[in-house]
């Protein structure tokens, strides 16, 4: 019982974490595109320091669970993990600087239709009529919401479309590239290794993207010492962020299922929406509010729905298992397999 509750208590621990964090990095972010001009940069600067507190964190011991040796095998499989998350925090990055944090919510919030889509083209999964009903209400929603959103941008949705086609490739692989990693390496050891090896992939990303010309040469340091304090006190409080969201999210797929991370980012976006609403301003009217609304709700509905159908699962499976075995121990011993 003793062990029970310190698992829930674990788990709370984790879901707050993992909220604040979430919350936290987005208006951080939010703040960083719109001063910054040189996100790759920024990017990089962001995984670097992450990484040297998780290894602080680690030195002093702050960790409950240090990190295993490090082995050279374990950074070349999670490259294309950090390739994702690399592609990830660039969209998002591009995107914040052009709309606001409520549109890229609804961007995100519109992922489990396009998950829906192409998991029935490449697994040939079959999703009922009820799902597929709230998950094309949710894009109905997300279509209202960008009517009336004042920062409109066909560049900003552009690269919010981008970041959206790169949550719903991580909903469908991201999790099957760690999952072996998860068992030869803690939370905090995963976090550092995905910091570390984006930096090569987030360098190979501002070749490609020929920001890397428009980098203060050798000194790239001298990015950082340009900064007002405003907006180093800003960059350092993200960089804490990314700290604790790799961990409390890498902890909670450990103690609980996909599903119920899911459940959690959706409240979270909510929270980030009112935060969004007070420290950056509403950029939508009553017609776009009402999007929104239509969009949030399908969301927590569809949550609802999978949650409801897992569990339904779940209960099969066991009434199945138990039928198994009541067969089994109704046979006369002679015939009962060994």
């Amino acid at each position: 019982m003793l062990g029970l509750s310190r698992t829930h208590g674990a788990i709370a621990l984790w879901v707050v974490l993992q909220g604040c964090s979430s919350v936290g990095l987005i208006m951080c972010n939010r703040y960083l595109a719109l001063y910054l001009h040189q996100s790759i940069l920024t990017l990089m600067f962001q995984n670097l320091f992450a990484t040297l507190l998780s290894l602080t964190c680690w030195a002093i011991g702050v960790n409950s669970k240090p990190m295993n040796p490090w082995k050279l095998q374990h950074f070349f499989r999670v490259i294309p993990l950090a390739c994702l998350f690399s592609l990830l925090l660039f969209t998002s990055f591009r995107a914040l600087s052009f709309v606001s944090v409520a549109t890229i919510v609804v961007f995100r919030n519109s992922s489990p239709f396009f998950t829906a889509v192409a998991d029935r083209f490449v697994n040939g999964t079959i999703i009922s009529s009820r799902e597929m009903f709230i998950l094309i209400m949710l894009i109905v929603g997300a279509f209202i919401f960008s009517y009336d959103d004042i920062t409109f941008s066909v560049v900003g949705y552009g690269w919010g479309f981008a970041n959206l086609l790169c949550n719903v490739v991580a909903g469908m692989f991201g999790k099957s590239f760690a999952m072996g990693l998860k068992q030869e390496q803690t939370a905090l050891g995963l976090s550092c290794y995905q910091n570390i090896v984006s930096v090569f992939t987030l360098t190979t990303l501002s070749a490609a993207t020929g920001e890397i010309w428009e980098w203060p040469g050798w000194n790239l340091f001298s990015y950082l010492t340009a900064m007002d304090s405003t907006a180093r006190g800003v960059f350092l409080m993200s960089c804490l962020w990314c700290v604790t969201m790799g961990i409390a999210t890498f902890e909670l797929q450990r103690l609980v299922p996909q599903t119920t991370v899911t459940v959690c980012n959706v409240t979270y976006k909510m929270i980030t929406l009112f935060v969004n609403a007070v420290v950056f301003g509403n950029n939508v009217g009553f017609i776009g509010l009402f999007g929104l609304v239509i969009a949030q709700a399908s969301a927590c509905v569809y949550m609802y729905e999978r949650m409801k159908g897992a569990l339904k699962k779940d209960d099969n499976a066991s009434q199945s298992d138990s039928a198994s075995l009541g067969e089994t121990g109704s046979r006369p011993a002679s015939q009962q397999e060994i």
